[in-house]
């Protein structure tokens, strides 16, 4: 679907260069939420552009990831 749910590593190998909005579990830089898109994967943590700056979010700390199409 379009805004399918990523739950494993490998999910977000696919959509690379995609936009994502990711939710945490806990504050990270005083946010929960970053919509932008995903630059890559390192091993247990995801890096994600939002607005020009990027975010290393581990992936321990998402509570809820999925697609976000512009439309």
């Amino acid at each position: 679907g379009l805004f399918r749910a990523l739950t494993k590593p490998e999910h977000y190998d696919r959509v690379t260069g995609q936009r994502i909005k990711v939710k945490t579990y806990d504050k990270l830089n005083n946010r929960r939420m970053f919509t932008g898109t995903l630059v890559r994967r390192e091993d247990t943590q995801i890096v994600v552009n939002v607005d020009g700056v990027d975010f290393t979010i581990g992936l321990a700390q998402v509570a809820k990831a999925n697609l976000e199409p512009e439309i």
